[in-house]
């Protein structure tokens, strides 16, 4: 009897020591885990000092669908800065410096769906049943690829290919570029918007999205994330390609009418947009979500715990999966979506 009470003691210890340190059951099985369907190390291509300045992103040309790891860091030259993988994760390609023969730079991903090419930076590629194969560098274009690019409005009266390098200033302008299809600049090449000005009421912003839907060249619908300075809240914009982002009307972006919410204790760095609606992790819940423009406040949750302070996250537009790069164990895996 004794020895009964002592066990149950014990799991009573056991217990209530896992709930204390907010593991039990989901905690330790987060509901995720069940969506995990592939995973690669990285471990042997990338070294730990590097791991965290890899960027992810899932880009599709061509009928072809990738998952790619770049980094322009300088690091060990003979070490990939870019890794190409199928969606099941198997790597197709590594380059490293000395396989790109000019310096690797910039920070944003361009796919255009029909013609074939993946943009990486300042690297075009090819898209292949075997990967990404180097076509070489993007000419007349300085810098490279940076910030937020999307495909630009391709209506038969716009000569916009892809905008990019869109930011936002200290004085809430946003600015970004526009390019042909050979990369040459449009006109006008540089454009800029005020968002919102600045007041005792409304601080700074930044961006921290520029989405289109990649699988629509023709279509007219773009949605900016703003982030608010001082605050938790991120708001939504949507802004007609054309004519409002190839002439760039001069009323600010928050007083020109446009379909426009806010979400509060978002991870800005999460924020996606897939063909079923935005996806984000929520900080205070622990959870990715999933909310529509049309219908913001019905939301789809998967708890999921804390999210790494260095993690990386990536959606398939309509691919139905996702995949989280974790540069501390150098392990990239494939999720599929819960909804």
């Amino acid at each position: 009897m004794m020895r009964m009470l002592r066990t149950a003691a014990a799991g009573i210890v056991l217990v209530l020591a896992l709930a204390s340190c907010d593991v039990l059951f989901m905690g330790v099985f987060p509901s995720s885990l069940g969506q995990a369907t592939a995973r690669a190390d990285l471990s042997a291509a990338i070294d730990p000092a590097a791991a965290a300045t890899f960027n992810l992103a899932i880009a599709r040309s061509y009928g072809f669908e990738f998952v790619i790891l770049y980094s322009t860091v300088g690091f060990d030259s003979t070490k990939p800065h870019l890794v190409v993988l199928s969606p099941s994760l198997s790597v197709q390609n590594e380059y490293s410096q000395s396989d790109i023969p000019f310096p690797f730079s910039g920070n944003s991903v361009f796919a255009h769906l029909s013609n074939g090419h993946v943009v990486v930076g300042n690297f075009d590629g090819a898209a292949t049943s075997t990967g990404l194969k180097l076509i070489g560098q993007i000419p007349n274009l300085a810098p490279p690829l940076n910030g937020w690019s999307i495909i630009g409005a391709q209506l038969p009266s716009m000569a916009a290919y892809a905008w990019s390098s869109f930011q936002v200033d200290q004085t809430n302008t946003m600015s970004y570029k526009a390019f042909l299809e050979d990369w040459t600049p449009s006109a006008p090449s540089s454009l800029t918007r005020l968002v919102r000005p600045i007041d005792s009421a409304h601080p700074q912003l930044w961006l921290s999205g520029a989405f289109t839907n990649p699988e629509d060249e023709l279509g007219n619908t773009s949605l900016f994330v703003f982030g608010e300075s001082g605050t938790d809240t991120d708001w939504f914009v949507q802004i007609p390609k054309s004519p409002d982002l190839e002439i760039a009307p001069a009323a600010p972006i928050f007083s020109s009418g446009y379909p426009t919410f806010s979400k509060d204790h978002l991870d800005s760095g999460s924020i996606s947009v897939t063909v079923d609606g935005i996806v984000a992790y929520d900080g205070s819940a622990r959870s990715w979500i999933r909310f529509t423009p049309s219908n913001p406040d019905t939301v789809a949750s998967l708890y999921v715990a804390n999210r790494g302070s260095n993690e990386k996250s990536a959606f398939s537009f309509s691919g139905g999966y996702y995949c989280i790069w974790d540069p501390d164990r150098r392990i990239l895996t494939r999720y599929e979506d819960w909804w």
